[in-house]
């Protein structure tokens, strides 16, 4: 009785295995008994009850069942010693996956429950800060990202641009065009940013797109992080850091932890923080700031600059750099309009500044002086332009850019047509950029 009792226990225990193993994949991570399929476990145990009620030592020898081996049509011959190993093996689980599931190399446990399916994970995800208290790991994001820090964080960011001659677009989402040929402030915040993070500054510098032209573009950029300060310089595709000419790719403090980096690739220069902070220039003027979507860098007067605060209103981006906010009839057009173009100059006039390094002609002409709403003739700029407006159906050159939103491409080709119309000879740089930023929006294509 006391043999059958053990028999059937072993094959209560051999049944539950198999339903806990029963997952295909299981076999790639052990090679015994213990993660054999379910079904192979099966036949095992009805070979073995068939064979056992056949065994001439059934009921001679009280060890016989432990040391029986079986054989089958299967070529490894299975031995029951490996079935005792399968009842007590937690080992083959979906910890044993190559490579392991957790992040960042943390510890793997299984859910004892439920071992091929769940599983939890004793460190930090990526992009998180980790450190222990009380014995207990204390995970959070790092500053600029969100999500749950267990599993991993993701940067929430928000980007504004200039380009062309050079059009703008506020964090907010404000279109305006601004021609001032002055060292003028992109972006900064109005007083200190919350902690943890620092105090950052950029700043910019168009240059006339050629003599007697009412346009310009952008030609030199000035970033600064911590105790640097990055310029570019456009034309020269050079970088000065504190004002001495410097190769790129840049570190600092070092190259194995960086807090900046200064990097070139296919004619953009790319220069970022370790709080998330990136600007991106490249030859053809096009200048775009990306900073971290959250609380520290939203508000009505937590950043100031051309570029406008971060707090979903595009109706409160034209400031003087008192504060006073130039009211906009129709926050929705492009400014500035006839109505408002001196004003909405003037305004922008008030971020120039003489803070910037001087590598040319320190005489520069603000946006005021510049300001031109003459009537040029759009009837050639729309012909080649058209291109770009096509790409809201899905047909022409830039098909595969129907997938950006509509306003965008919109707004690209009336950049394009606004460019042409006052300077002929700039259908290809204005192509160029919307392409850039259809790559930007769609990188798979």
């Amino acid at each position: 009785m006391l043999r059958k009792s053990t028999a059937i226990l072993w094959l209560i225990a051999l049944f539950a295995v198999a339903q806990c193993l029963e997952e295909e994949e299981t076999h790639r991570f052990c090679n015994d008994l213990s993660c054999a399929p379910r079904e192979r476990l099966l036949e095992v145990i009805r070979e073995m009850q068939e064979d056992k009620m056949q065994s001439p030592y059934r009921g001679a020898h009280p060890n016989a069942f432990i040391e029986f081996e079986h054989t089958s049509k299967n070529k490894n011959p299975l031995k029951v010693s490996q079935l005792d190993d399968a009842a007590v093996n937690t080992t083959c689980s979906i910890c044993n996956m190559d490579p392991p599931p957790c992040l960042n190399g943390g510890t793997c446990q299984a859910d004892p429950n439920h071992p091929f399916t769940k599983y939890r994970n004793t460190t930090c995800g990526i992009n998180t800060d980790c450190s222990v208290r009380n014995h207990q790991i204390i995970c959070q994001c790092k500053p600029g990202y969100l999500g749950n820090p267990r599993l991993g964080c993701k940067a929430q960011t928000i980007r504004t641009c200039a380009d062309g001659d050079p059009h703008f677009k506020s964090f907010d989402g404000l279109y305006y065009d601004y021609q001032g040929t002055c060292p003028f402030i992109y972006s900064e915040p109005c007083t200190s940013l919350e902690a943890p993070f620092n105090y950052y500054s950029v700043k910019a510098k168009s240059e006339l797109a050629g003599t007697g032209a009412h346009v310009s573009y952008i030609r030199e950029v000035e970033v600064e992080f911590y105790t640097l300060r990055i310029h570019v310089d456009g034309n020269k595709r050079t970088v000065y850091v504190n004002g001495i000419k410097t190769c790129v790719p840049y570190y600092w403090p070092s190259k194995s932890n960086p807090r900046i980096s200064v990097k070139y690739n296919s004619g953009t220069f790319f220069i970022q923080n370790d709080q998330n902070v990136l600007v991106t220039y490249d030859w053809t003027g096009r200048l775009c700031l990306q900073v971290p979507n959250i609380p520290q860098f939203q508000g009505n007067d937590t950043l100031c600059g051309i570029a406008g605060n971060i707090n979903k209103n595009k109706a409160d981006d034209v400031k003087f750099k008192n504060g006073t906010v130039l009211p906009l009839a129709n926050p929705n057009a492009r400014q500035p309009t006839k109505d408002n173009g001196i004003i909405f100059n003037k305004a922008e006039d008030t971020w120039i500044t003489d803070d910037f390094l001087k590598l040319r002609n320190a005489s520069c002409i603000n946006g005021e002086q510049l300001f031109n709403n003459s009537d040029c003739d759009p009837t050639k700029a729309i012909a080649r332009c058209d291109p770009i407006q096509k790409a809201m159906g899905g047909s022409g050159p830039f098909a595969l850019c129907k997938d950006m939103d509509n306003e965008t491409i919109q707004e690209f080709y009336d950049d394009c047509v606004f460019d042409v119309c006052h300077i002929p000879t700039d259908d290809c740089v204005s192509l160029q950029t919307f392409v850039r930023e259809c790559m930007w929006m769609l990188p798979g294509i």
